[in-house]
């Protein structure tokens, strides 16, 4: 949507004169390739493969460079940018925010922080700017009217589902006996959830689910808990490994094979592991927060 709605702004008011510049702020680095949308290998090592969403399919006429890390080019037509990196930018001073005519920001949500909030404030002051979220009332004290006070359109998660936008959801709730505090933010405190870690009978029963779902040739993504070097996706995945099914396509028995993705890797070995997933070597995803948001896969069903 933010791929077309930007070409034709750009389209509707550029001249001759000059070429409006537009921002498009994501959460974190795995969006910035999706939102850019050249399938292939990053930075020098370009090797694109397809070219299947973002910018690439929807707006291929324009220039996307992208800002973040080491790799800091502001020439295109459009910049990718994290939150991070540009709260850093800002604060540093390492570019006049009003190069920028248009922004955009998907999950705005994440803009929201005290710090990043200001920085976020600044770059969309006296711009075009447009945000996504599908997440608006973000906590207790904190929404995106904020920041944007104004709603353009809203869809309902039902809405979505019925039209065929989103897939048809299925939810299925296990009780496990746990309970939890939050906080008057509404989150819970990492120490806290550590220690569901250890819990036998949940991690057991998550992976008997996760299990039944790949013998029948569904693939999945399992969302882990924080804390303890990344030790619950760490484990739920080798254990993943260890598990058996019969094959549903050959009806061979063979081993569940299961991957943790985390933000430590670089941006080159997670791209590789997504790519396995697409074509279906990989069956199980766990990730603590990296894939919670804006990542997309056609191939999770669960």
């Amino acid at each position: 949507i933010f791929a077309h709605t930007v070409q034709e702004i750009t389209n509707h008011i550029s001249g001759e004169q000059k070429r409006l510049k537009t921002l498009v702020l994501v959460p974190g680095r795995d969006l910035v390739g999706q939102t850019i949308g050249a399938v292939g290998q990053p930075e020098n090592d370009v090797e694109v493969e397809e070219m299947t969403r973002g910018f690439a399919k929807f707006a291929p006429v324009m220039e996307v460079t992208e800002y973040h890390g080491s790799k800091k080019d502001l020439s295109g037509d459009v910049v990718v940018m994290t939150y991070q990196s540009l709260h850093k930018a800002v604060r540093e001073g390492r570019f006049d925010t009003a190069m920028f005519d248009i922004v955009v920001g998907d999950e705005i949500h994440r803009g929201l922080g005290t710090a990043t909030m200001t920085s976020v404030s600044r770059v969309i002051e006296n711009k075009i700017a447009i945000g996504f979220s599908a997440t608006t009332e973000y906590g207790r004290n904190k929404t995106v009217k904020d920041l944007m006070p104004t709603e353009i359109y809203r869809l309902e998660l039902r809405e979505a589902v019925d039209k065929g936008y989103l897939a048809p959801i299925r939810a299925i709730a296990i009780t496990t006996g746990d309970t939890l505090t939050a906080s008057n933010s509404g989150d819970f405190k990492e120490a806290d959830l550590a220690k569901l870690i250890t819990s036998e009978w949940r991690n057991k029963t998550a992976i008997d689910i996760a299990r039944d779902f790949v013998a029948e040739d569904q693939q999945g993504i399992i969302t882990c808990l924080p804390g303890d070097n990344l030790r619950h996706a760490r484990e739920l995945a080798t254990r993943l490994c260890k598990e058996s099914i019969i094959d549903a396509k050959t009806g061979k028995i063979r081993d569940i094979k299961a991957q943790i993705v985390h933000g430590e890797m670089s941006i080159k070995e997670r791209r590789e592991i997504y790519k396995q997933y697409e074509t279906g070597d990989i069956d199980i995803l766990t990730a603590v927060d990296l894939l919670n948001e804006g990542w997309d896969s056609v191939q999770a069903k669960f």
